[in-house]
């Protein structure tokens, strides 16, 4: 019964689509104003989302509402909250909402011991910020940093220099943070050109395994400076820290103890900002504007879990991505900052193009 309700909801989407595409860009353009003012612009968690633009009227979102409960969208929410493993390519639970909780709750994603993990780890990183911002931890020879360098690839590289160029007027009197993410060696060069070798700290980002091949190419060529314009020889354990699950590789490679930070395998590479491969967000803007990011994530994630469809910011999104790709069959998606400062933020976006699948 459920695979004929989804199949007879693709149907009727498809059937809408065609009579849809009848209807002109500059006609619906036209009527933006008065589109989006009634029934194509929603709010949630301080964010305002206008649709008035795209190719769907009120039919066309009745339908894809009931193609998200014909698909069982609800229990799957509920599932990835639960913390059952829904990322089936590795066989692994979802949960980097729990990142963002603030406080520990049996309702909250995995439950009560994932919330007192996330944040006894929260509060470490939080504390480090804070000391290295303040200037209590300290260099090898006794001075407070100036500079923060974080190496890293990927996600985990993509979402924390985003938010520290986005945040930049918060980011005032604290450490400067600079990220390198090509193995190129002219990137690490061009981070380390003017930093005072007894002022920097270096992070090096290896979530789960301290492996990546990238991340590990550039650790070394830092370590290497030494000798050359007084940059602290290795193992540089008053220098260096790190985000990994792999103890033992950080101890060859000379991290301080108390320089690591927790991740857990449930996390994303492109969700890690909100864990402590934050943690140079943290320095940059402090602890009271770090929290309050994750305060308005989280505010989004419970809309996220409880609003019904037609209210539901992050719903409508995936759903309109539907229609443009899978009925409309409009594969390009255009991610376009409004602002300068948020430049960085289309890379953080998946570039791949996905097609839904299911019976039609």
């Amino acid at each position: 019964m459920a695979h004929d309700n989804l199949t007879a909801a693709w149907r009727a989407l498809q059937a809408r689509a065609t009579e849809t595409r009848a209807v002109s860009l500059r006609a619906l353009a036209r009527r933006a104003i008065r589109r989006a003012a009634a029934r194509f612009a929603r709010e949630a968690a301080g964010l305002y989302l206008d649709f008035s633009r795209q190719r769907i009227d009120d039919d066309g979102l009745r339908l894809l509402a009931s193609l998200a409960d014909a698909a069982g969208l609800r229990a799957r929410i509920e599932a990835m909250w639960r913390g059952e493993a829904i990322n089936t390519t590795e066989g692994r639970a979802v949960l980097h909402t729990a990142l963002r909780v603030p406080g520990v709750s049996a309702d909250g994603p995995g439950g009560e011991d994932i919330a007192r993990q996330v944040l006894a780890e929260r509060e470490r990183m939080l504390a480090f910020a804070e000391s290295v911002r303040d200037g209590v931890v300290r260099g090898s020879g006794g001075a407070p940093f100036t500079t923060v360098i974080n190496i890293g690839i990927g996600g985990s590289d993509l979402g924390p220099a985003m938010a520290v160029q986005a945040l930049h007027p918060l980011t005032a009197n604290a450490p400067r943070v600079r990220f390198v993410s090509n193995v190129d060696g002219t990137d690490l060069a061009n981070a380390l050109e003017d930093a005072d070798a007894a002022r920097t700290l270096v992070h090096r980002r290896a979530p789960k395994t301290f492996s990546t091949q990238e991340t590990l190419a550039n650790a070394r060529t830092r370590a290497r400076l030494a000798g050359r314009r007084s940059w602290a020889r290795p193992p540089c354990r008053r220098t260096s820290r790190a985000v990994s699950t792999n103890a033992q590789a950080m101890d060859a490679f000379g991290v301080n103890p108390n320089y690591r930070f927790m991740m857990w395998d449930w996390v994303g590479g492109r969700y890690s900002l909100w864990s402590s491969i934050g943690v140079s967000l943290a320095i940059a803007i402090g602890r009271d504007a770090f929290l309050e990011l994750l305060a308005g994530a989280h505010a989004m994630d419970e809309h996220f879990r409880s609003a019904p469809w037609e209210r539901n910011l992050p719903a409508l999104m995936g759903l309109l991505g539907v229609w443009n790709i899978n009925c409309l069959e409009l594969p390009t998606l255009a991610v376009l900052p409004y602002d300068g400062r948020l430049e960085r933020f289309p890379p953080t976006c998946s570039s791949s193009t996905w097609r839904a699948t299911a019976s039609r």
